[in-house]
């Protein structure tokens, strides 16, 4: 919603679906963007994003998946047409989502699970819907190797271990 220049009407009348705890903003843009008549992007920075460690992006929840469940049947919904048209750009949306939701709740020192309670529940996850759109073979084709690549290992019960792997790559450390 920040960086987003609209008129008073639309700010009053498009508000935050209040049942939604993760991706609220991205659910609340494609009304917007849907409701307006025209559009205008200015190749300008106007503003900066600072995400912080210990921001609630990052935070442990617990259910994560369920929140994000939610969101993306949502966006679903309310998109179906787009999304039916070309779900690819929605598998990515999920792809990111699945992702990040592996890497708060799984490597979180909170999390309770032992290692092989995580690598069931993550399974678990991705064989429930949503998640399953982006196991389709004509999407999953189409998903940029990262997300192949990772959705593979999730599958294989292999998912934490690897972002375990990649974090140590990207911080330097070596065993």
């Amino acid at each position: 919603p920040c960086a987003r220049v609209l008129r008073m009407d639309l700010a009053k009348a498009i508000r935050f679906e209040s049942s939604l705890i993760i991706g609220e903003d991205v659910e609340w843009n494609m009304r917007v963007l849907r409701a307006c008549e025209k559009v205008c992007f200015v190749n300008s920075l106007w503003y900066g994003y600072l995400q912080l460690a210990d921001s609630a992006i990052h935070k442990y929840y617990g259910n994560r998946a369920e929140s994000l469940e939610a969101y993306h049947n949502l966006l679903y919904q309310r998109n179906k047409e787009f999304c039916e048209k070309d779900p690819v750009p929605y598998a990515i949306n999920m792809a990111i989502s699945f992702y990040s939701m592996v890497k708060c709740e799984y490597l979180s020192a909170q999390c309770p699970l032992s290692n092989n309670q995580k690598r069931k529940e993550i399974k678990k996850i991705l064989s429930r819907s949503p998640w399953t759109v982006m196991l389709k073979k004509n999407v999953f084709s189409k998903l940029p190797s990262r997300h192949k690549v990772f959705l593979i290992a999730c599958k294989m019960g292999l998912g934490v271990e690897m972002l375990k792997l990649w974090g140590m790559q990207k911080n330097g450390k070596q065993d």
